[in-house]
């Protein structure tokens, strides 16, 4: 039988606390001391000094609550990324194995429950070899004092001066940390004690507390821990580099072992018991370490919601706050991700183009009538190698994304809107020639007249008089572009705005004529938002990663709140739902979206900037927005003639290349969503 641990005293001033206490202080003279004897006789300070000494020294611990990781989870619960300053997960002692706490107390404080704040047993047995030694070469430090050297170096914040004071071997931190430990001992019971102890200790390889050093090692929670792992997790308290079984198994084994025979010693298991551990393996089952989102599996997505919790003031007031409740508060952070969109969407891409290809290709999913961004993707890798880059080309620059992109024809359905909502019907013909030189345009400012604009078609096509449907089918440019003279690129600008619009650098979106035709730079998560306005009947929100923050103690904290309103007529959106399924779903055999169809009713736009610099389809259903843009990051010259993953393009369209992996991206998405019209 394994021996039951004596059963904790209760927690108050009971006669046991208070003689405990007094002991305290009448040993600070003698045992401390004469622990230290070689500091205490360099001091001269004699017993009832020391003794008057201690009585003087505070006795207020200075605690905090102990820092946890906070850990990023995807819509479904499964984890994204941790943040921590200490990797630790605090537990309470009912969920931390039986073996686990003998294992600690039988190498760290086997009487641990028989003592006060100081063993006298182990003070005299520390006594009488350092008065051989003439040194000190044996400490004698309790459980209870451990832990208050423990909060010392958790209160300090990484100062090092104080981490310093905190360790030192002095006689005057000795008497404190024993002043400190008494008053511990008054306040709190043996187990409450244990407890905070087995969550502050340090067990090497980058890991606090019992807990996430069993998640570390094993893959496995504390309260499940066997005889011989929790025997090796109780042996690197001492020296966790020394004995830190991923560098050093040998080493590890033999102090493993050492904690049995001690254990055995103390009656704590029986020596079979013990020798049977000794046979085990280790049974190492590492969990690689992993501090922010360069191992998450959407690391860029990541980014993007960690870049909304470091800048939103509702996390905190200052930079520092923010900061310190990420890699401190314990959180628990619910994101929008939906892993089923995510590996759909990276999936479609790296099915397209390779990571280390010249070109690169970004993709944003939200979610229309939300806001919740539902994935980020991109060809490219986490990191600084080949092939790789921390910049997320999906976002903005102020989420750590790049200035963006030209967004070319995606931006006509913003002018078609306007035009609609000013009463210009969908039968509205314009004569499209292959080129055109339009004169009248005004500065929205001054009223002063533009330059007279040339305009020409993709390929030098002209169509003649064509209506407002077909110019969006066949993304004509010279009938988009009267049509925004007719509009005012003014209006279409503010309408942009309203349905979420906005340049990638933070900038304001120029009103200029060529705004039709897409100069502006955006990402392509401004632009599935926009379009998922459009997809939610005129209801535009403002995209956002994070859905809830529940604290350590199982509080939910304030969040950034949804931001949704109208901004255009549902009449208006539907009639644009109408025209830019044409370019999916539509009669023209010529629309450029005719091969993208998803066997749900879908509505979307391609894009193509002059000299093809940049490529674009963006796209939607009434449940999800989604934008695919491809270039070269730089923007430093046209695609011409590409091969992606050994396949030739010659030319290079929104409807080629984003096109069919919006498709693919969408399908998988949105496997088990139901179909369903527009316009409910």
């Amino acid at each position: 039988m394994v021996p039951r641990i004596r059963p904790v005293r209760q927690r108050g001033n009971t006669r046991a606390g208070l003689s405990s206490f007094v002991a305290a202080s009448a040993l600070a003279g003698v045992l401390v001391a004469g622990l230290l004897l070689p500091f205490a006789s360099a001091a001269g300070l004699a017993a009832k000094q020391g003794a008057e000494y201690y009585n003087s020294l505070p006795a207020g611990l200075p605690e905090q609550e102990l820092s946890q990781r906070s850990v990023l989870l995807a819509a479904d619960g499964s984890p994204l990324a941790a943040f921590y300053e200490q990797n630790r997960i605090v537990v309470p002692l009912a969920k931390i194995a039986p073996v686990m706490q003998r294992a600690m107390l039988a190498v760290e404080d086997a009487r641990f429950y028989q003592h006060g704040p100081v063993d006298p047993k182990a003070v005299i047995r520390a006594l009488v070899q350092n008065l051989k030694a003439g040194d000190v070469e044996q400490g004698a430090s309790s459980l209870t004092q451990q832990y208050v050297k423990n909060m010392l170096i958790q209160t300090a914040h990484g100062d090092q001066k104080k981490i310093k004071e905190a360790t030192a071997p002095t006689l005057k931190r000795k008497i404190q940390e024993l002043k400190y430990a008494a008053e511990v001992e008054k306040r709190l019971t043996k187990d409450q004690i244990l407890e905070a102890y087995l969550n502050i200790a340090y067990f090497g390889d980058g890991v606090y507390g019992v807990e996430a050093a069993a998640r570390h090692y094993f893959r496995k929670s504390a309260a499940l821990l066997t005889l011989p792992e929790a025997a090796l997790i109780a042996g690197l308290v001492r020296q966790p580099g020394m004995y830190d079984p991923t560098h050093a198994p040998q080493a590890a084994r033999s102090r493993r072992n050492t904690v049995l025979d001690r254990m055995a010693a103390v009656g704590f298991i029986t020596s079979a018991e013990a020798a049977r551990a000794k046979q085990a393996p280790l049974g190492l089952d590492v969990v690689p370490m992993g501090n922010g989102c360069e191992r998450s599996k959407a690391p860029f997505f990541c980014e993007y919601a960690l870049s909304v919790i470091l800048s939103d003031p509702v996390f905190g007031k200052t930079a520092r706050e923010r900061r310190d409740l990420l890699l401190r508060g314990g959180l628990r952070i619910q994101t929008t991700l939906d892993p089923r969109a995510q590996e759909a969407a990276q999936r479609a891409i790296d099915a397209r183009i390779e990571p280390d290809n010249e070109v690169a290709m970004a993709l944003a999913m939200v979610q229309p009538g939300t806001g919740a961004v539902k994935a980020i993707a991109t060809n490219r890798r986490f990191g600084n190698g080949r092939g790789q880059t921390k910049v997320n080309l999906a976002v903005d620059k102020r989420d750590g994304g790049s200035s963006g992109f030209q967004a070319g024809s995606t931006f006509k359905p913003f002018v078609l809107a306007t035009a609609i909502k000013q009463g210009v019907p969908v039968t509205k013909t314009f004569n499209a020639p292959p080129a055109i030189t339009l004169s009248g345009f005004r500065f929205c400012d001054s009223g002063r007249r533009y330059p007279p604009w040339a305009v020409s078609n993709y390929e030098g096509l002209g169509y003649g008089a064509i209506d407002m449907r077909v110019a969006t089918w066949r993304s004509v440019n010279t009938y988009f572009a009267q049509l925004e003279q007719l509009t005012t690129q003014c209006e279409a600008v503010k309408t942009a705005h309203l349905l979420g619009v906005r340049r990638a650098d933070g900038r304001p979106l120029e009103t200029v004529p060529s705004f039709v035709l897409g100069s502006q730079e955006v990402s392509p998560l401004a632009m599935a938002e926009a379009y998922a306005t459009f997809a939610a009947r005129g209801v535009h929100c403002e995209s956002r990663p994070i859905s809830a923050v529940i604290d350590r103690n199982g509080s939910k904290l304030p969040i950034p709140p949804p931001k949704c309103r109208w901004v255009l007529d549902p009449r208006v959106a539907d009639t644009v739902n109408s025209v830019l399924a044409g370019v999916i779903d539509g009669p023209d055999r010529q629309r450029t979206g005719g091969r993208l169809t998803l066997g749900r009713p879908a509505a979307g736009k391609t894009g193509t900037t002059d000299s093809t610099v940049a490529v674009w389809f963006v796209g939607y259903t009434p449940d999800l927005s989604t934008a695919v843009w491809t270039g070269y990051p730089d923007r430093s010259r046209p695609m011409r003639s590409l091969v992606l993953r050994g396949k030739h393009y010659p030319r290079v369209s929104g409807a080629r290349v984003p096109g069919p992996v919006w498709q693919e991206a969408m399908k998988g998405a949105l496997a088990d969503t139901p179909p369903r019209p527009f316009g409910r």
